[in-house]
């Protein structure tokens, strides 16, 4: 028998195809616009899916929002909205109607004042913010949250969740469906609550040391209260309401 290539070449040619072609990515569409900072007191966010990241500055001259769309998850026909309305910049990612099958998958950074409050929703992926000072409230369906800076007050609805909170000054309402909860607290609170309501999960609270809270309260069908702060009438409240299984634990925040 002859070879058009060698014996050893003929059987790797055979093998492993000497002229196959890599596989091509495309890079992808990136969106970037910049805003001044002077028009900027809230950001109001909303996406059907993706990465979202959030950073706050100080002393910062330029908001600046990046979008990078793939064409492999992110197709033609979704609506991408970037614009300052009054004080408010709008971030805003829709698909057409009736649209299940499209995907308007993207990734999201964005760079705005320390000083901001935030609205942020999402069906499905990931939200995260580090450096803002103010009120934030949350809306997804499911994904993870990581929340970190300086939390004056916080309003958060999800489905299955997980979320970490890092930075809580002030009052919070966590409502969800299967949720991780972590949350820590930068200063003693002297009023308010921490409400939790959730199918089943788990929540476990972080506070200074010094800190004094209401005897803390757990309704759930199957799980257990641990507590480790100094308990007074008419302090901070912490509650869990667990439909299902769920745990609260409250813990000294080591230094």
């Amino acid at each position: 028998m002859k070879y058009l290539l060698s014996p050893a070449l003929w059987f790797l040619s055979a093998s492993f195809p000497i002229f196959a072609n890599p596989s091509i990515v495309s890079p992808p569409e990136v969106l970037t616009k910049t805003f001044d900072v002077k028009n900027i007191s809230k950001l109001d966010l909303s996406v059907p899916e993706g990465v979202v990241q959030i950073q706050g500055e100080r002393d910062l001259e330029k908001a600046t929002v990046t979008i990078q769309k793939n064409k492999d998850v992110f197709n033609s026909l979704c609506n991408v909205q970037v614009e300052n309305v009054g004080k408010t910049l709008v971030v805003s990612i829709t698909k057409p109607a009736h649209s299940a099958l499209i995907k308007c998958e993207s990734e999201i950074y964005i760079t705005l004042p320390a000083e901001i409050y935030m609205n942020l929703k999402s069906e499905f992926g990931s939200i995260s913010t580090k450096g803002t000072r103010g009120e934030i409230s949350y809306d997804i369906k499911k994904g993870n949250i990581s929340l970190i800076g300086e939390i004056s007050a916080l309003k958060g609805k999800s489905g299955d969740a997980i979320i970490d909170i890092q930075g809580l000054t002030g009052s919070a309402s966590i409502e969800g469906n299967a949720i991780s909860l972590y949350a820590t607290y930068l200063v003693v609170q002297r009023s308010g609550s921490i409400k939790i309501k959730a199918k089943s999960g788990t929540s476990q609270i972080f506070m200074p040391s010094d800190s004094i809270i209401a005897p803390p309260h757990l309704e759930t069908g199957h799980g257990k209260l641990y507590n480790e702060i100094p308990t007074a009438l008419h302090a901070y409240l912490v509650s869990s309401e667990v439909k299902e299984t769920g745990d609260l634990v409250i813990k000294k925040l080591l230094k």
